[in-house]
């Protein structure tokens, strides 16, 4: 049961057609969720299968926030300990307003080309953990759809990175390093409340927090740059948030 709720993202990126399918599980298995099942399970694909088809509808978890790191269920069930979690943009169709299959159909683009690369994902709760970061992109405009934005560009052929609305639960600061919500907000108040440098904090993250990974995986030591730029993104998606507005940033910014 672990092992299926700690793939859906993937399961549902591979099987389901529209976002708005999200709270329905998915009839069949993507070939490679198939093939890790079976070989965890010490099962064939065909009972794997037959399982899926059985407690599918059980296994499935409703109105699931498809970027949220799934629970620390089975950290050290050996087979799932080399396989890191995978995370894909929210949306899997163009946003872009004058993106030309839009103007030309009136429907929105499906997005395509994922490429994917690891990352290091600072928690609270449980340290830094490796995870698998996807993007995917629109064919039709170029826009680029990443965890927490979409980057395109205007007339004058100037790149823009462009938020989803709301606050995410993960932050990306930059293209290896992520962030749990939790602890961008402690690091806010160690800044605001305890007068904390940037430099202090990380170490205190790094000698204490990051520790004791159970994959044995040595995390990247946090930056005090990769807090600082945290911090003011971070205050800068909450602004956003309470005006409900969207975040606009050039390509060019911190990332």
């Amino acid at each position: 049961m672990g092992l299926a709720r700690r793939l859906q993202n993937r399961i549902s990126w591979h099987e389901l057609v529209a976002l708005h399918n999200l709270d329905e599980s998915p009839p069949g298995l993507p070939y490679s969720v198939l093939s890790f099942l079976a070989s965890a399970l010490g099962v064939s694909p065909t009972q794997v299968r037959a399982l899926w088809d059985v407690f599918r509808d059980i296994l499935w978890v409703k109105s699931r926030d498809v970027t949220a790191v799934s629970p620390p269920l089975i950290d050290d069930y050996g087979p799932f300990a080399e396989s890191p979690e995978e995370f894909y943009p929210p949306t899997r169709t163009c946003l872009n307003t004058v993106c030309p299959y839009v103007l030309r159909t009136g429907h929105q683009q499906r997005l395509y080309d994922p490429r994917r690369h690891l990352a290091a994902l600072y928690t609270l709760a449980r340290g830094a953990i490796p995870v698998i970061i996807t993007s995917l992109r629109c064919r039709a405009c170029g826009s680029t759809y990443h965890l927490n934005y979409f980057s395109q560009a205007d007339a004058n052929g100037m790149e823009w990175r462009v938020y989803y609305q709301g606050v995410p639960t993960i932050v990306r600061v930059r293209a290896h390093a992520l962030f749990k919500d939790k602890l961008c907000q402690l690091f806010r108040a160690l800044t605001v409340h305890s007068h904390s440098s940037m430099m202090a904090t990380s170490r205190v993250y790094n000698s204490t927090l990051s520790s004791g990974n159970p994959r044995g995986w040595q995390a990247p030591h946090l930056q005090p740059r990769d807090i600082a730029n945290l911090f003011d993104l971070y205050a800068l998606l909450l602004h956003h948030h309470e005006q409900r507005t969207r975040l606009r940033l050039p390509d060019s910014a911190p990332n």
